[in-house]
């Protein structure tokens, strides 16, 4: 298996994608789609391209097929609380290259898990650099973000000399209380605030141009009807111009709802800060 370690998007169905993103620079090292591709083909590909740290979906009921690939390799699977929309993956993918929907969508999956992971990998490389681990900072990051293992606790195992095996009990495990669920809850849910409101902003902005270009539009329709032509010609004219100004308005109209709808959907983090913050009043 190839050492490098790599973000993989995978967009699973009759014609499956798979994304690869170098972890440390983001780079694409692969991108295809073929049809009726298998679990165990996906992971031979993989196998040759690097080692896969973390799988990203977009879906929020992880399928079959990424939860298969990802436990091969005992990669962390990155998923949103709420399936991608189309306007989010085409956001995610707007400088990258692809040939087709399965593609664009595999590539989607593979970003956002990327962007769900920089700020730990950024933790990992600033304690990298303090603590002079660069020798070491690949089997680092790949116990850190695989298993959870704390910094500390990483350079220590990679760093300590083998030791015989000893047969030890089983710690029991510790059941996740109702209070740890909704923690988690809440931070994975702040994260994908974050992002929603990332994008609107960006809608906001892309709704702002194409209101001055109707303006635009509408100042050439009164230069148009000033010019002298023919009847014919200035008809023709004007019906082109109303007809993108048309055009316009209705993807402001589009891009109002998809604003509205993430806004909507926004609303539930008030609800959720207050449970979170009753639950800490009860439990002082």
């Amino acid at each position: 298996m190839a050492e490098q370690l790599i973000v993989v998007g995978i967009d699973p169905g009759t014609t499956t994608a798979i994304a690869a993103l170098d972890l440390n620079t983001k780079k694409v090292l692969f991108l295809d789609s073929a049809r009726e591709l298998t679990v165990a083909k996906t992971i031979s590909i993989l196998i040759g391209i690097g080692r896969p740290v973390v799988v990203g979906t977009d879906k929020m009921n992880v399928p079959s097929f990424v939860q298969k690939v990802a436990t091969k390799f005992g990669a962390k699977v990155v998923k949103p609380l709420l399936d991608l929309s189309a306007i989010e993956k085409k956001e995610l993918t707007k400088n990258c290259q692809f040939r087709n929907d399965h593609e664009q969508d595999a590539l989607a999956c593979a970003i956002y898990a990327y962007d769900r992971t920089k700020f730990l990998l950024d933790k990992i490389n600033k304690k990298v650099r303090s603590g002079q681990k660069e020798g070491i900072s690949e089997k680092i990051k790949g116990m850190v973000i695989k298993k959870g293992t704390s910094f500390e606790r990483a350079v220590e195992i990679i760093e300590s000399k083998p030791r015989p095996k000893e047969t030890r009990k089983p710690e029991p495990v510790k059941e996740e209380t109702e209070y740890t669920k909704l923690l988690r809850r809440y931070n994975q849910l702040k994260k994908e605030l974050k992002i929603k409101n990332s994008i609107i902003e960006r809608l906001n902005l892309a709704m702002k141009n194409k209101n001055d270009h109707i303006n635009g539009l509408k100042i050439e329709n009164e230069k148009i009807m000033a010019r002298k032509l023919t009847p014919e010609r200035r008809d023709k004219l004007l019906n082109f111009k109303e007809q993108r100004i048309r055009m316009m308005q209705n993807e402001i109209y589009m891009l109002k709802g998809i604003i509205g709808s993430l806004r909507k959907e926004m609303k539930n983090q008030d609800l959720v800060d207050k449970i979170v913050a009753d639950y800490k009043k009860s439990r002082k």
